[in-house]
């Protein structure tokens, strides 16, 4: 990854830390897909977007990307939760 993308990468997560603080969550789910875009395995992004959709209401989509959480990290024990 490039300097440009590591700045990319860096800006979306603060971004995403920023909206949550203000509980802007529909905007921090739209900054963890575009991180994810970027860095599909990103533990951090991957268990905050499941956290969200769970918050938001959407539990299909929450256990889907839990799901994608384990996936990418099955022997994280704090994926599990």
């Amino acid at each position: 990854m490039v300097w440009a993308e590591r700045l990319t990468v860096a800006w979306l997560r603060l971004q995403s830390r920023g909206l949550l603080v203000l509980g802007n969550r529909r905007a921090a789910l739209a900054r963890f897909d575009r991180l994810l875009a970027m860095v599909p395995h990103d533990r951090h992004a991957l268990a905050s977007r499941a956290h969200v959709l769970a918050e938001l209401g959407e539990p299909d989509a929450a256990i889907a990307a839990q799901r994608l959480l384990l996936q990418a990290h099955p022997d994280d024990a704090a994926a599990l939760f």
